[in-house]
Order: C-alpha cells, then structure tokens, then sequence
C-alpha cells in the first residue's frame, strides 16, 4: 500500500507512527491535522472579513465560515429598501433584549 502512495502521503494517524519521515497523530487530534492541511494547502492566507466578540472574547472563523455568513447578511440585506453594495458593512448585534420593559430603546 505504501507504494501506491509514495509521494501522495502528508502524515500519518493512529495509535503509531509507522513512518518516521511523516508527521504522525493520534485519532483524537483533528484540530492539529486540520492546522497541517490548512498550513500546506491554505498558504494565501489574508486578514479575516469577519470579526466577532462574544462579551469582549474574540472568536475566530475559518474562511469558509465568514463566507457563509457573508453571502447570507449580504443576500438579505439585498432584499432591503436603500441596499446599496458597500466596502464595509457595520452591523450591532444585542441577542438579548437590553430594555427592562420590552419596549424598542431611542436609538432602535
């Protein structure tokens, strides 16, 4: 098997490794062959389109994530009175209602 793929093989996976010239990891370490796949094949890598801080703790998105989440705000924003196609977009989200009563706050 090991001659079919001379060449093809990046790293290794399971309990051990059976070649000392490859990367090797366990099952359980997605995240770390993930970072390899994307270090090797991803190398164009640019600054992040989105930017989200949950309670000032910054969570990060791969590309394909922002992607998805852009085209979506972008394609409902489209559906709006007044869209226009923009450099930038600035959006405030609140998912918890901030008013004590329920009404909408002056600047709603």
């Amino acid at each position: 098997m090991l001659a079919e793929v001379q060449g093809v093989v990046l790293a290794t996976v399971g309990p051990k490794p059976f070649r000392a010239d490859l990367p090797h990891f366990q099952p359980e370490e997605a995240e770390r062959i993930v970072e390899l796949l994307e270090r090797r094949f991803l190398k164009e890598r640019h600054e992040p389109r989105i930017r989200v801080w949950l309670d000032g703790k910054r969570i990060p998105m791969k590309d394909f994530v922002q992607d998805i989440i852009i085209q979506g705000i972008m394609g409902m924003l489209g559906t709006l009175r007044g869209f226009a196609p923009a450099r930038r977009v600035d959006i405030t989200l609140s998912p918890q209602d901030p008013s004590v009563d329920g009404k909408p706050q002056k600047n709603d």
